[in-house]
């Protein structure tokens, strides 16, 4: 925070010239949108399909069969091999030094690798810190594994990381898939540090793979041009231009980077104030209506903190023992359903007996025994921190839509839950 105050204080920027980089950069924008149009690259059947960031039935069903050797490619290990000697590829440990590198063409040679995606290894626990479910899973017999744990948009689940990292402990290697090469959380990681891990990115390895892929399937051309669809997928989810109109953008950014800079630092409270309108919409809306469920609306947290909330009390109640509550309007990936909104019913004692009387048949999670996660109007994951949720409420056409899709959502679970929770609550 000294930083950035510092650096807002040392920096005299006028106006005018936040206004002409940031119409330079969208002339660039536009640019680059042209030249798709023009090659016919705004045709992609990922995009058509409203897949663009499902992670396991887009990105790990497709990575998966191209790095399965028995995959419909029929190409056998080419693309498995490729893909090996690009993620162990300059992977540097905190001091600089070289991550180790399996022994490629030996494991290729002597083994017959096996790919599962989804992979079970047991029911988690916290405790041995074992347990859940591998998103990619490469097998080369009994003599090494790779883990790769595939995040889209979705948040760090806990101990997720270390309990992989403790599957088959000394023969596995667990590869963290980010779209731009962000390290894991702590509560993730727990014990480990980036040396026990590898760090891969959609934005540098995954589109340098299906570069590389491309060239490898020159013959064949329903996969040479499904793959291109992917690879424009790639840099669509990533924000990558044309090679040659992203250095023109990199030089405007570098000729001005104070500007640049305070653009930077501008934009989160931007979109902040983006889901503090939804918040307060949504808020308001609710207001005038969920006093006839006995209910009053109480303000929670903010949309810069991790857990970002409307809550829904009994009407008189200074202590609730249930509630209802709308989260997260901050979209963080670590909040709940990674970030996805959803409406349920928190049970703050945590008590299994009042969590059984809210769901007779719940298991687990007592803290939230019913809860519903919303989508969007295009049908994706309604998340704050999404730029395409966002550019939905932005547009006068689409806003309202999506409004009452909270709203309503937020009606469904009232209407058919106010009475218990407010019995549970008045009897307190």
């Amino acid at each position: 925070m000294d930083y950035i105050n510092k650096l807002m204080n040392n920096t005299k920027v006028r106006v005018p010239q936040i206004k002409s980089l940031l119409n330079d950069v969208s002339n660039l924008k536009h640019q680059d949108e042209r030249i798709r149009k023009i090659k016919g690259e705004d045709f992609n059947l990922f995009s058509i399909m409203r897949m663009e960031t499902n992670e396991n039935n887009t990105h790990s069903n497709i990575i998966g069969e191209l790095l399965d050797p028995r995959g419909s490619h029929h190409m056998g290990d080419v693309f498995l091999d490729s893909f090996l000697r690009m993620i162990y590829k300059n992977q540097k440990k905190l001091d600089g030094k070289s991550k180790k590198v399996i022994d490629i063409d030996s494991l290729l040679k002597t083994t017959t690798p096996k790919l599962s995606l989804e992979y079970h290894i047991g029911f988690k626990d916290d405790i041995l810190k074992t347990g859940g479910r591998i998103d990619i899973l490469i097998e080369f017999g009994d003599l090494h594994s790779i883990t790769i744990e595939n995040k889209i948009n979705a948040g760090d689940q806990h101990l997720q990381l270390k309990r992989y990292h403790n599957f088959r402990k000394g023969n596995n290697d667990v590869f963290y898939l980010t779209k731009h090469g962000t390290s894991a959380s702590e509560s993730s990681m727990d014990d480990l540090s980036e040396d026990d891990i590898y760090i891969i990115s959609y934005e540098t390895h995954i589109k340098e793979w299906i570069e590389q892929s491309l060239q490898l399937a020159t013959q064949q051309p329903i996969l040479r041009e499904s793959l291109k669809q992917y690879l424009l997928l790639i840099k669509k989810i990533t924000f990558q231009m044309e090679d040659e109109l992203k250095q023109q953008m990199n030089e405007l950014l570098k000729n001005d980077l104070r500007t640049a800079s305070t653009i930077y630092h501008n934009y989160f409270d931007a979109k902040n104030s983006v889901k503090r309108e939804i918040k307060n919409e949504v808020f308001n809306r609710l207001q005038s209506i969920i006093s006839d469920f006995g209910l009053q609306i109480i303000d929670g947290s903010d949309v810069n903190q991790k857990f970002s909330q409307i809550w829904l009390h009994t009407e008189g109640v200074e202590k609730p023992l249930v509630s209802f509550g709308i989260e997260s309007f901050s979209g963080n990936h670590n909040s709940h359903h990674r970030g996805q909104m959803m409406i349920g019913i928190n049970n703050a004692t945590g008590s299994e007996e009042i969590a059984k009387e809210i769901r007779t048949d719940c298991k687990e999670w007592f803290g939230w025994p019913e809860w519903i996660t919303l989508t969007n109007s295009d049908n994706e994951s309604l998340n704050l921190s999404d730029l395409d949720t966002l550019d939905l409420f932005m547009n006068t056409e689409t806003r309202e839509a999506n409004i009452d899709i909270i709203v309503n959502g937020a009606l469904e679970l009232i209407k058919k839950y106010h009475t218990l929770v407010n019995e549970i609550n008045l009897r307190a």
